[in-house]
């Protein structure tokens, strides 16, 4: 039996190499090539970490079923890699749509490689483990974004807006998982539902928007000074962003879509990794409630609620408290280290700056 430390020593080492191996290709590419090169590269990175890890830890990682909670079915190295991707999907999805929003509502003509979009976002998440998702992002993002000629106005208020689609995205989810449940476990039903809110929300989300942004405006008026300013700043960006015409609102939803299912999927399959046993189906209709107590603004990150809601779930469907406890840690653990795939992005951030600059002439 493999347990949840094993899982999350493996995933460090992932991403360590991957973050290792990523930094002088980034070195050496220009910003539109550094994405593509830098994952390929971590991909090799992942690797070489593996077998350091295989040859210098204890007997137990020379074990073939160390990539497995059960010894009796080995997860093969390749599903790691496979989920090391999808990890970095996830992440690289959240930068495509703001830099689509921004593509959008520019004024000059700017725009920003995707690289930076990438680092912006998931150092913008990082931080937002510590303080809220809510405040963190957009400011990291209208850094960043700054430094390539955006006002930090659109920038903070077009990534506010694509952080509310996930949102709403996740709202639409969990009404397809209530109704998933009210109809017996009927999967087509819930289908259905998704497809049909997300249609509804893609009509409907443009003068939601316009009426937000007059509430805050209204607001910005009675508020203190500087919440007053930071109240224009948002509604600026969200009535730039309420200007988008409905096939980039359709896009844009099922980006955020795509996303959720690339988090369900990676979720799923680090929970069944250190706990076979565990059904799946109702993990599936509790994971907007576990993504929802993660995205509450006054919890960075949800820290320790998460945990617990993950916990509580698990031993719900058959987990002893001890397995549970493991694997919601394990889950921490693995969202943590995901965001060393892109360290090298900011940390590089004044010479892609220039090379996109010289691109751009």
């Amino acid at each position: 039996m493999r347990t949840a430390s094993d899982v999350m020593l493996l995933w460090l080492g992932f991403f360590a190499g991957w973050t290792i191996a990523s930094v002088p290709l980034t070195l050496a590419c220009a910003p539109f090539q550094a994405l593509w090169i830098a994952l390929g590269s971590g991909l090799i990175g992942a690797v070489a970490s593996l077998f350091m890890l295989r040859s210098s830890l204890s007997s137990i990682l020379l074990e073939p079923a160390v990539l497995s909670a059960n010894a009796e079915a080995p997860l093969p190295a390749i599903a790691y890699l496979y989920m090391a991707v999808v990890q970095a999907g996830i992440v690289s999805l959240a930068a495509l749509k703001w830099k689509m929003v921004l593509a959008e509502t520019r004024v000059s003509g700017q725009s920003i490689p995707l690289g930076a979009a990438v680092a912006a976002t998931a150092n913008g998440a990082l931080i937002g483990q510590t303080i809220s998702i809510q405040v963190s992002t957009p400011i990291v993002r209208a850094w960043v974004a700054r430094r390539f000629g955006i006002s930090a106005r659109a920038a903070a208020g077009t990534s506010l807006f694509e952080q509310s689609l996930e949102l709403v995205t996740l709202g639409i989810v969990a009404t397809a998982s209530v109704v998933m449940v009210a109809a017996g476990g009927a999967l087509p039903v819930a289908l259905i539902v998704v497809f049909g809110l997300i249609v509804l929300v893609t009509i409907a989300i443009r003068p939601i928007l316009a009426a937000l942004t007059k509430a805050l405006v209204r607001a910005g008026t009675v508020l203190p000074a500087r919440l007053g300013k930071f109240t224009k700043v948002i509604a600026d960006g969200l009535s730039l962003a309420a200007a988008q015409n409905r096939s980039i609102l359709a896009r844009l939803m099922n980006l955020s879509l795509l996303r959720y299912l690339l988090l369900l999927g990676l979720n799923l399959a680090i929970v069944k990794m250190i706990l076979p046993q565990i059904p799946l189906l109702p993990l599936v209709q509790a994971f907007p409630l576990i993504l929802l107590v993660s995205s509450l603004p006054f919890l960075p990150a949800g820290l320790g609620a998460t945990e617990l809601t993950w916990a509580s779930v698990l031993i719900l469907n058959g987990a002893d408290a001890a397995g549970a406890a493991e694997t919601a840690l394990a889950l921490r653990v693995v969202s943590l280290a995901s965001f060393l795939l892109v360290y090298p992005y900011l940390a590089f951030n004044e010479r892609v700056s220039a090379v996109f600059a010289r691109n751009q002439r």
